[in-house]
């Protein structure tokens, strides 16, 4: 971090979540996370650490909200060829994790339920989804003070897309970005 602060760097930001659905974080809400699986340790809560050690803002990045579009694929199978008709990762279920390096960890937390193609997300999914943001928000932010004011900042954000006529949002990203905001806003206390 300190080559990065030497650099001129003013801000350091850390990828949370990628749409793959794994947290990088030690996520309450998410049993696929570095704390339990690989590095076995809070990656985020390092980086925002070291980032304020050398006196440099800190911002993460959730790509997951793709996760929901981009995962359907996983629940299919190769129609040819020598694996045809073999199912991808996205139909494993917590069962067939007995034995298996991931025993105790449902793929479907990863890939989503199946669903259709044109389908949006479920409550389940968005609660979760923004349960987990919203709980690293206040892991690296530190109080509902900060975390209400980052949501703001957000709203501006998805109003603006909007005010654009969705030039560089498409609609579903939008409707979703709105479900998150209202349930963030519910879930934290009023300044």
């Amino acid at each position: 971090m300190s080559v990065t602060k030497k650099a001129g760097a003013k801000l350091f930001l850390a990828l949370a979540n990628h749409h793959d659905g794994f947290d990088a974080w030690n996520s309450k809400y998410h049993a696929w996370n570095a704390q339990n699986i690989g590095p076995r340790r809070d990656v985020i809560g390092e980086w925002a650490a070291a980032a304020r050690e050398q006196e440099l803002r800190f911002g993460v990045t959730v790509h997951a909200a793709r996760n929901w579009w981009w995962f359907q694929v996983a629940h299919l199978c190769d129609r040819t060829g020598p694996l045809a008709g073999v199912p991808y990762d996205g139909c494993l279920t917590l069962d067939d994790g007995m034995g298996q390096w991931w025993q105790g960890y449902d793929p479907q937390q990863l890939y989503c339920r199946k669903h259709g193609i044109r389908e949006n997300p479920d409550e389940a999914y968005v609660r979760n989804h923004y349960n987990r943001v919203l709980a690293m928000s206040h892991h690296k932010l530190g109080d509902d003070a900060t975390a209400r004011s980052e949501l703001e900042k957000a709203r501006g954000l998805v109003q603006g897309g909007l005010n654009r006529g969705f030039d560089s949002w498409n609609w579903r990203e939008w409707v979703f970005a709105r479900l998150l905001l209202q349930e963030a806003d519910a879930m934290i206390p009023p300044a």
